[in-house]
């Protein structure tokens, strides 16, 4: 027979739930020296942290005997950065109540995260490529920090001339999401479906800042 384990999802030791709506599931058994499953969390009614979490498990990690939660808080983050959270998050009323603020999760064959965010209208991007110091030493593959990208959706997605009654199908939210790199040129492409419009569209991310994404 089988073994089945549950890990209950707190914010602290008090034993109150974080959330009851964890979403979206995709393993990572390739680009980290531990298996990890990635998911995220939907906040609960009236929650301090409306925005919800990124998650992954660690299956087997490497000073523990047994797996271990890590969440990562996008509130906090952006207001550790001086940012202001409405700016990237606004009301998630706008995709309908309980639909949630993140939503799809996929890991490319770098080891960096895509998360499709509804109501943000953006696709995140947790980049864990992390170089170590000194540098002679490679990449950090077993790294729990990374670089936070706000991919923002243009226009392009929307449909304005729609005569749909609710003005929700006017305009494009990225819901599934799914990535592959090209071995050739190490340029990413990160597919997701548009919802609301019926529209497919292709994310070609820049490789450096002094690019800028290219949406299809």
């Amino acid at each position: 027979t089988g073994q089945l384990n549950v890990f209950p999802l707190l914010v602290d030791g008090s034993g109150e739930a974080f959330s009851t709506n964890p979403h979206g599931l995709t393993f990572d058994f390739d680009t980290h020296l531990t298996p990890r499953v990635w998911f995220v969390t939907w906040s609960r009614v009236g929650s301090d942290d409306p925005i919800g979490r990124i998650w992954y498990l660690d299956v087997e990690p490497e000073d523990s005997d047994t797996p271990q939660l890590v969440s990562y808080n996008l509130r906090s983050a952006l207001l550790d950065a001086g940012l202001d959270p409405e700016e990237f998050f606004p009301d998630r009323s706008r995709v309908g109540n309980g639909q949630g603020e993140l939503h799809a999760v996929s890991v490319d064959a770098k080891g960096n995260v895509w998360i499709s965010s509804l109501s943000g209208k953006q696709i995140l991007e947790l980049d864990f490529d992390r170089v170590l110091d000194p540098p002679q030493q490679g990449t950090d593959l077993n790294s729990d920090q990374g670089v936070l990208r706000i991919h923002s959706l243009p226009d392009i997605f929307d449909n304005p001339d729609s005569t749909a009654s609710n003005p929700r199908h006017k305009e494009s939210f990225p819901h599934g999401v799914e990535t592959l790199v090209d071995d050739r040129t190490g340029q990413t492409y990160v597919y997701f479906t548009a919802r609301d419009t019926g529209r497919l569209g292709l994310l070609l991310p820049a490789k450096d800042d002094s690019q800028k994404d290219i949406w299809i």
